[in-house]
């Protein structure tokens, strides 16, 4: 039963209307073998990095209702009341079923519940995943009768990581044509275990030296120690990446202040971390600087 109401450009309120009640038809758990899926729907794990993959799936937008999925091995990404043991062991349709379609103590669902597009093919990109690990996952369709398919399994491991004493570090940024925002692409190699940016924000705007930029200081202050900080900066605080590329997107909140977008990558040398050069840019008032610039002629 759906009860509602109009309202107009001035407020005013239409009467209450109350629809004829109805019920809606009941999911179709037992009966796999009759979901309309069962032979046009493709989910697949493609393109494994360090720590995430591609899920790729294709599905008849005409037929299909909804499709969940949930990582069914290793913990802790899979539930602890998920049904797969091992592969021996994967677990009953019924303790499937009552799990990819229960909720959770908090009433969220155990599963991710996701919805075939217009098109019938997507690809999502996810991450936050540990290197070097097979993940077991386990997914099943549902069509537009409310028929649930067979619950399947498929697999994907991603890639180890092997650090080396070289890691490299570039940074690639566009700005914007409205001149906004710029967007970054953090790029190093596989001598890489991880890489740490950031960009510089109001917050960090003095600790990281940049209002000194605008100042004549050659004679106090020594133009290389900006590296060191901003450096330092990236160890400590830098946003984490486990792949050996990243990407982030950056505001030019006032164009008469510095951006400051800083990274660095970390690498392996006889089990002991080691760097690669601080990689940088320096934006300012519409144009890229280098530290050199202010070296030489200081803006006051």
């Amino acid at each position: 039963m759906v009860a509602y109401v109009g309202k107009n450009y001035f407020g005013q309120l239409s009467e209450l209307h109350i629809s004829e009640s109805f019920t809606t038809d009941a999911i179709v758990l037992d009966k796999p073998e009759d979901c309309l899926c069962n032979d046009d729907f493709v989910f697949e794990m493609l393109n494994p990095s360090r720590e995430g993959w591609t899920f790729h799936t294709e599905a008849n937008w005409d037929d299909m209702a909804s499709y969940r999925w949930t990582i069914a091995s290793p913990q802790p990404y899979s539930s602890i009341d998920c049904p797969y043991v091992d592969d021996n062991n994967t677990g009953s349709r019924e303790d499937w079923m009552d799990f990819l379609y229960g909720l959770d103590i908090s009433g969220v669902p155990n599963c991710m519940i996701w919805f075939p597009t217009p098109s019938g093919v997507d690809n999502f990109t996810s991450f936050g995943y540990e290197s070097g690990l097979e993940y077991v996952i386990a997914y099943c369709a549902e069509d537009l009768n409310g028929v649930v398919g067979p619950v399947k399994f498929t697999k994907v491991t991603t890639r180890v990581v092997k650090p080396g004493p070289n890691p490299t570090m570039e940074i690639k940024a566009t700005v914007s044509p409205d001149g906004k925002t710029i967007s970054c692409e953090f790029i190093s190699n596989e001598d890489s275990k991880q890489l740490k940016y950031y960009g510089s924000s109001e917050g960090s705007y003095q600790n990281l030296g940049l209002h000194k930029l605008l100042n004549d200081l050659r004679e106090e202050y020594d133009y290389s120690d900006f590296l060191k900080i901003w450096k330092n900066y990236a160890v400590e605080l830098g946003i984490q990446s486990g792949n050996t590329s990243a990407t982030a997107t950056y505001e030019i909140e006032d164009p008469d202040q510095f951006l400051l977008i800083g990274a660095i990558a970390i690498g392996e040398d006889n089990g002991e971390d080691c760097y690669s050069p601080f990689a940088y840019k320096l934006y300012y008032k519409g144009e890229f600087h280098t530290l050199e610039e202010y070296r030489e002629a200081p803006k006051n």
